[in-house]
């Protein structure tokens, strides 16, 4: 018997399918990432309205019988828009979060943490309208830092990744962490002096909204990114290949 399912989700995207329908994705509250064909959706008067559209939180109806790649959305009903997200400053930033769990997730693989620190993080810079630049990227960051340690790559910043030393030299992208001075350990690895350290200790350990706050070297924003990048091997985030400042 078909079960009639209700979930909360993000919309992460969505892609043409003939003239009228669309497929989208969602990353939903209890059952991770799942895509659905919207018939219709691309209608004027289609009855899901625009609740599946980008960084929309929305709620989802859906029948479910055996495990699908892509389900029959029954229907959908908005619950935010996140509007700002739309306008020119904001929109690739939003968009660099949730590509990000686009790509680095499976079909229905939930993750409760996942879900929460997405829709704060699209909640945060939806609600923010003064920050520069340089601190939605310090947000972006502190967001790719927190979503590569709740997949399993937390950096190792309490000590060297390989002796165990509590006194870092450098932080090392391809050993996951902290790397002490001792000539055993070098490296061909590109290395960050023990300044970018501090930095990632900040933006990984305090609340999402403080990283507005605060405003990293360039480099240190490029760090982070490279880090989610290595570590979520095969995972290529189209968005970040563009500068938000140079829209």
């Amino acid at each position: 018997m078909p079960k009639i399912l209700k979930t909360q989700g993000i919309c992460l995207g969505s892609q043409r399918l003939r003239e009228s329908s669309k497929i989208v994705t969602f990353y939903t509250e209890h059952h991770g990432k799942l895509s659905f064909i919207g018939k219709g959706a691309r209608n004027p008067s289609s009855k899901f309205g625009s609740a599946l559209e980008i960084f929309g939180l929305a709620e989802l109806i859906f029948y479910k019988t055996e495990r699908k790649q892509v389900y029959t959305l029954s229907d959908a009903f908005l619950i935010d828009s996140f509007s700002t997200l739309k306008m020119p400053d904001k929109y690739l930033y939003a968009h660099q979060i949730v590509e990000l769990v686009f790509r680095a997730t499976s079909l229905e693989d939930p993750n409760h943490k996942l879900y929460l620190l997405l829709h704060n993080a699209l909640k945060i810079l939806d609600s923010n309208h003064s920050a520069k630049s340089k601190n939605y990227q310090s947000l972006l960051s502190a967001y790719y830092l927190k979503v590569i340690s709740i997949l399993g790559f937390k950096p190792e910043l309490r000590h060297c990744v390989v002796c165990k030393n509590p006194k870092g030299a450098y932080f090392s992208i391809e050993r996951g962490g902290m790397v002490c001075s001792s000539d055993k350990h070098q490296t061909t690895d590109r290395t960050y002096g023990i300044q970018y350290i501090n930095t990632i200790k900040y933006l990984l350990n305090t609340p999402l909204s403080k990283s507005l706050q605060f405003s990293p070297s360039q480099l240190t924003l490029k760090l982070a990114q490279d880090y989610a990048k290595y570590h979520l091997e095969n995972v290529q985030i189209n968005s970040l290949q563009f500068d938000p400042d140079n829209k």
